[in-house]
């Protein structure tokens, strides 16, 4: 199978660009709209993700701190633990200033089929309506 699938979502926020990279960089705030962590911003650290919602596919999503580059990009390889697909894929997040906030771009990368890339972008959409709401709290 070849992995050459990807999907890309972009959402405007009415945050700073400070504030949405605490919301991805920060384990607690990660814990609270994507998922329960072991995070640490150190290129080449490995951490896991525990998906232990049904709907995420369940299990530990194994990840590793590929590039941080502080507040305007961050790259994770993505490698799932349980379910039909271990193959690693790429995960990066892109901050850039749009007039009073930023714009987030999520894409995910090395995915194996349409339907395994259909299946990513719903959940990366209800990841990102997670998150909208951490950041209203």
């Amino acid at each position: 199978m070849t992995s050459d699938q990807r999907i890309e979502l972009s959402e405007v926020f009415e945050d700073s660009i400070e504030n949405l990279w605490q919301a991805l960089t920060d384990p607690s705030a990660l814990a609270d709209w994507l998922m329960p962590n072991s995070f640490q911003p150190q290129v080449g650290e490995v951490f896991e993700l525990s998906a232990d919602d049904p709907d995420c596919g369940g299990g530990v999503v194994r990840c590793r701190l590929l590039v941080f580059d502080p507040p305007h990009r961050m790259v994770w390889s993505w490698t799932e633990t349980e379910g039909p697909n271990l193959d690693t894929t790429e995960v990066s997040f892109t901050l850039t200033p749009e007039g009073p906030g930023c714009r987030l771009t999520i894409e995910h990368r090395g995915l194996t089929s349409k339907p395994e890339a259909e299946s990513f972008r719903q959940g990366w959409s209800q990841k990102l309506a997670a998150l909208k709401q951490h950041l209203t709290r």
